[in-house]
């Protein structure tokens, strides 16, 4: 099942750091940067910088326009990711797991998952779902 960790963009050239937590579920994380002169940065939950050595695989590299880097069985802990562009760019950070996670929201408490919506509407209370399960959370 494919999960999405971090999601971002941004309008300039900018140097950023996100700590990104890894379950011990993942079994593959994958980093894409697009956008001009793109940098990436992995360090695991030691602060070792990761390159080939340590299981870094670079998946595609296009001067001025994309990098994408994956890691297979990544060592659960806290990450730190820095990335680089010279201009607007746009980061994903996906995983393999084998963990699936849903959320339903209605703006009553219901029993069924399928009586839930996939976003909550603005301006209601709402209860969150997690399915296979009878309890919730209000939101």
């Amino acid at each position: 099942m494919k999960v999405h960790l971090l999601s971002t963009d941004h309008e300039g050239g900018e140097e950023n750091r996100w700590p990104v937590p890894f379950d011990p579920s993942l079994r593959e994380v994958t980093v894409s940067l697009s956008g001009p002169a793109p940098e990436i940065e992995l360090r695991d939950p030691y602060g070792r910088i990761v390159g080939e050595e340590l299981g870094l695989t670079e998946l595609l590299n296009i001067p001025n326009s994309a990098r994408v880097v994956g890691v297979k069985h990544p060592r659960p802990g806290t990450w730190t990711l820095r990335v680089s562009c010279s201009g607007r760019h746009s980061l994903r950070v996906t995983g393999v797991s084998n963990l699936d996670f849903r959320a339903g929201f209605s703006s009553r408490p219901v029993t069924d998952f399928s009586q839930t919506r996939e976003r909550p509407v603005e301006g209601t209370g709402h209860t969150m779902h997690p399915p296979h399960n009878t309890s919730s959370h209000q939101l």
